[in-house]
This record gives structure tokens, C-alpha cells and sequence, in this order.
């Protein structure tokens, strides 16, 4: 998963040089489903690409990783647990009603993401779009809608698409008090300390309790974990979230630089060991964001450029009647950040037309204070495997 990993470090990099940076949320997960997807139905040198950039030697390789993929974020057996984490991950395959999936590639999603098929009337538009997103409300008893935007079929082209959706609703191992919410400044962006904006937002707070933490020249992580179904714990999953502040109030671009050039620094295998530590005061901004973008154009600045060409010996195992490419990639995500705990829905699909950290066991260190009042980085990951699913940065907590 490193290139969609590398995919979200630079949009989140990007971000940070705009004028007025939206808060932003990005599933490497999700971009990494549909490229495996994709690279199932290309053949030549586009399936050599997408094979370099996925890092496997060959389709072989492809099928082994898909199933490991899948057991990272897989679903839960009862969506309606509150017991630990809710997962529903859903992979949907929409072709039109004028094609015929080949049935290798059928049996290759089926098999290896679980997807379901099913055949639409890509030109009815706004009708058809609604009776795909009834489909899938059913299939995931209401947790992904809507799947696709009402727009989505605007293509005349359009051919199939592939779609991963992914939600994920958790509760904090250590849950915030409401009653301890307060009002307190958020410095926005600035040249300096001195002429950054402020805003008033609502903190989560937190009192002489023990997280893992580490401190870093110009950044510190604290890393808050969510609770583990009772299933989970046998199989070895675990969840939680790690926020990545900066130690300069305007420091996140710098930050943003630092870790897309050295990215193993989010991963537990590289960073220095975290201790648990008693903080003495965790604040945290409350926060809601959604967030929009096509990682298609992200991938192609990367060097991923023949699945978006039209020629004839591209995506040639898709369909039965024609070779086709990849118009564009879309990424939609949503995620809620309370006092209970995380709720995210991330949503990727293509549309093909035709032609982690790890902990310390020794004594605890004087405590310190966490006081997230400025623009930072999160991460919600799988442990266990030290996969990230989604990564996010706030600017603006004040932003939806």
C-alpha cells in the first residue's frame, strides 16, 4: 500500500501550500482496493505499471495480497455491535446492461474482495443511480449511502465501475466526557504565531490519563486506541488513532514535507518506540469533515499514466467486447470525531469507459501536557499489521 499511501501524502502536501486548505480525509485502503481491482483486468504494459507500483512481480503476487487486504478491514460479523469496532466493507462491481463481464475477472472480485456484480442501465441517469444506491443501502443494512453521487452516470462513455465502500465506526478505549467539553482557541494557519487567525472550537478533554506518546524535534504523536471487539482480540486486530501535531503552531506543511519524503516514520517499524505516558491534560478538537478528490490526478503526477490512456491493448480482461481505461478514480469520505469516538464512510470508484507504532514497557515519564490547538495530522490504523486506512489532516475544525 505504499503508493497509495504516497497518493494521500502528497494530496495532504498540496493541501498545505494552498491559500485556504480545507480539512481533508483520505483512505489509502480504498485507493489500494481498486488498483488491485483495475490491475485484475490489465494486460501489456499497463498491467507491468500498475504491477510496479502495486510492488508485486506478477498476477500471482496480485492474488496473494487481495485476501490479506481484505482481512485488515474486514466486516464485522454483527453491524450492529457496540461491541468494539463496526466495519463494513463493501466492494461493488457495475457494468453496463450492453457488456459482459469476463468471467475470469468476475471470479477473481468475487473470490478475492467479495464484490458483488450487478448489471445497470448506465444511460438512466439520475434513476439508475438511485436504484444502485437502493441496492447497496440493502446489501449493508443502511451503513454506505449513498455509494454513488447522482452525477455518476453522466458519462456516455461509461462502461463499468469499480466500487469500494468503507465504513468504520469506533469507540474510544478511554472515552471523553462531555460534560468536560470546553470552548478554547484553534490557531489557524499563519506566517507566524503572531498574524495566525484564531478560532473558538469545542475541546475534548482529558485528565491524568495514560497514552502512548512520543516527542521528535519538531513534532510529537499521541496515539489514542479504540476498543477491540471480543472477536478481535482473537484474530489479532486492533484499532486506533494516532494524531501527529506539530510542535510549531504553523508547522504542518513543513511536517506535511517531512513525512511524505520519509514516510516510514508513520510506521512502527521505523519510528522510535512510544511509551505510555501519564498526560496530565489531553485536548483535542472535536471535528466533522468531508472531503472530496480524484487520487486519478494524484497518480498520474506519480508516474501511473496507461490505465487513463485510450488504446487498444489496455484493461483488455474487463469486458468481453472491448478493451477500455480508466476515465477517472473519485474518492469521497466523511468522518465524525466526538467524545464517544470515530465514525468514517470513505466511498472509491473508477469509471472505465471505452476506448503504527510500537510500545514501551518501561516506567513512565514525568507527565505532559497534549494540547492540540493547531493544525494537525491523524491517522486511523490497523495495528497489528501497521496498515493505514485513513489519513487526515485539520485545518479548521470550525469546517464540515
Amino acid at each position: 500500500m505504499e503508493f497509495s499511501l504516497d497518493v494521500a501524502l502528497l494530496e495532504l502536501q498540496k493541501s498545505c501550500k494552498t491559500k485556504s486548505p480545507a480539512n481533508l480525509m483520505i483512505s489509502p485502503f480504498g485507493i489500494s482496493v481498486i488498483l488491485h481491482m483495475i490491475a485484475n483486468g490489465a494486460a501489456g504494459p499497463t498491467l507491468d505499471e500498475l504491477l510496479h507500483f502495486l510492488q508485486v512481480e506478477k498476477m500471482e503476487d496480485l492474488a496473494l495480497e487481495a485476501p490479506k487486504l481484505m482481512e485488515i478491514a474486514k466486516s464485522s460479523s454483527n453491524l450492529e455491535t457496540d461491541d468494539g469496532p463496526v466495519i463494513c466493507n463493501f466492494n461493488a462491481v457495475l457494468v453496463s446492461h450492453k457488456r459482459t463481464l469476463k468471467e475470469s475477472h468476475r471470479e477473481f472480485l468475487e473470490n478475492m474482495f467479495h464484490a458483488k456484480v450487478k448489471y445497470v442501465d448506465f444511460s438512466g441517469k439520475a434513476a439508475s443511480v438511485d436504484k444502485v444506491n437502493e441496492w447497496v443501502n440493502d446489501e449493508t443494512k443502511g451503513l454506505i449511502k449513498p455509494l454513488l453521487l447522482r452525477s455518476a452516470f453522466s458519462n456516455k462513455y461509461l462502461t463499468l465501475i469499480h466500487a469500494n465502500g468503507l465504513y468504520f465506526k469506533a469507540s474510544w478505549e478511554n472515552e471523553f466526557r462531555p460534560s468536560d467539553t470546553r470552548t478554547e482557541k484553534f490557531h489557524l494557519l499563519g506566517e507566524n504565531v503572531d498574524d495566525s487567525p484564531v478560532v473558538e472550537v469545542p475541546f475534548m478533554m482529558k485528565y491524568e490519563s495514560t497514552y502512548a506518546h512520543a516527542s521528535f524535534d519538531d513534532y510529537s504523536v499521541l496515539k489514542m486506541p479504540y476498543k477491540s471487539a471480543h472477536g478481535d482480540c482473537k484474530s489479532g486486530r486492533r484499532f486506533s488513532m494516532a494524531i501527529i501535531l506539530p510542535k510549531e503552531k504553523s508547522g504542518l506543511p513543513k511536517l506535511a514535507d517531512k513525512i511524505r519524503e520519509n514516510p516510514h516514520l508513520l510506521s512502527r517499524k521505523h519510528m522510535p518506540n512510544m511509551e505510555y505516558q501519564m498526560i496530565s491534560i489531553l485536548q483535542v478538537p472535536k471535528f466533522t469533515l468531508s472531503y472530496c478528490f480524484q487520487p486519478s490526478d494524484i497518480m498520474k503526477e506519480l508516474g501511473l499514466t496507461l490505465p487513463f490512456m485510450d488504446f487498444e491493448d489496455n484493461l483488455t480482461s474487463l469486458v468481453e467486447e472491448m478493451p477500455l481505461f480508466v476515465s477517472r478514480i473519485t474518492q469521497r469520505s466523511r468522518v465524525e470525531c466526538d467524545e464517544a469516538g470515530t465514525k468514517v464512510l470513505s466511498i472509491t470508484d473508477d469509471s472505465d469507459d471505452d476506448c503504527g507504532f510500537c510500545l514501551d514497557d518501561s516506567p513512565p515519564p514525568p507527565p505532559i501536557n497534549f494540547i492540540v490547538d493547531h493544525p494537525f495530522m491523524f491517522v486511523i490504523q490497523e495495528d497489528v499489521s501497521d496498515t493505514i486506512i485513513f489519513l487526515g489532516g485539520i485545518y479548521n475544525p470550525q469546517l464540515v
